[in-house]
């Protein structure tokens, strides 16, 4: 079995694109796609799963996706986050102090 050097690729050409005439191929499904998706959304026997899952692509396409959020809670994360966004702000060998110490 093949061993992965640390550091390199295990791919470093990537995946090859697809050809053109694929690309063209699915494209001109493009209007039929989006009818489909429609009528998912918009039939109400349609299992809801089924539904959501179409509404979300629909709007995915139309609006894009929605920007990715992470949450954090906690009085050390919130510390940790300062410490750095403070080291990278102050030219300056003195580490950043925190409000409060």
């Amino acid at each position: 079995m093949a061993r992965f050097v640390k550091g390199q690729s295990g791919n470093p050409s990537g995946r090859k694109p697809l050809p053109m005439d694929v690309v063209a191929l699915a494209r001109t499904f493009t209007k039929d796609a989006m009818e489909r998706l429609v009528s998912i959304v918009t039939d109400d026997g349609a299992p809801p799963a089924a539904q959501v899952r179409a509404a979300e692509v629909l709007l995915d396409r139309g609006w894009g996706s929605a920007p990715a959020t992470i949450l954090l809670h906690g009085d050390i994360v919130q510390r940790k986050i300062i410490e750095l966004v403070d080291a990278r702000a102050i030219p300056s060998s003195t580490p950043p102090q925190l409000e409060g110490e």
